[in-house]
């Protein structure tokens, strides 16, 4: 069983207000302003898109920049009239495991429940420093690059003009 949220419709009570600092407000905007063409507009979209990686020291409010952002969408799109996006919050640490091929088969099920169900999709995979590693690294291991494979395998077979990825690390 995997231990991540279910694939639920975004709902603006689960999510709450944060104040940011204006720096993280203009980041949000322009955030929100991509995504929310991205799903209004799909069949405008020329150059596939796959999504945003938030990079920064523990604790400046990556995730919690992105859950604000995905209510702010979710209100705007509703607006449209567009309600069937649905958000999907991965805690990258607990797809890592101890046993061999249980990181793999957790990463491959997450894709195939989420994905499969060809509908439009933001996943956030927060922290995925945890599941990645730098090439070269003298801590690499062979579960590091078989995790490596699978998900750059999985990213690259989700329809891009369905799913957005943002990744905080």
């Amino acid at each position: 069983m995997l231990n991540i949220d279910s694939l639920r419709k975004i709902d603006a009570i689960d999510i709450e207000l944060q104040k940011f600092p204006p720096s993280m407000d203009k980041i949000m905007l322009e955030m929100e302003k991509i995504i929310t063409h991205f799903f209004s507009s799909p069949n405008r979209i020329k150059i596939p898109f796959r999504g945003f990686l938030l990079e920064g020291p523990p604790g400046t409010g990556k995730t919690e920049l992105t859950k604000q952002i995905v209510r702010n969408i979710a209100v705007s799109l509703k607006k449209k009239g567009i309600e069937n996006v649905s958000f999907k919050f991965v805690d990258s640490a607990n797809i890592a495991a101890a046993k061999w091929g249980d990181a793999e088969r957790k990463l491959r099920s997450l894709f195939k429940t989420s994905v499969q169900a060809n509908e439009r999709l933001i996943i956030l995979f927060d922290d995925i420093d945890c599941l990645m590693i730098k090439r070269g690294s003298n801590v690499a291991v062979e579960w590091h690059y078989s995790i490596n494979s699978i998900l750059f395998h999985e990213l690259d077979n989700i329809n891009p003009t369905r799913v957005i990825v943002i990744a905080t690390s």
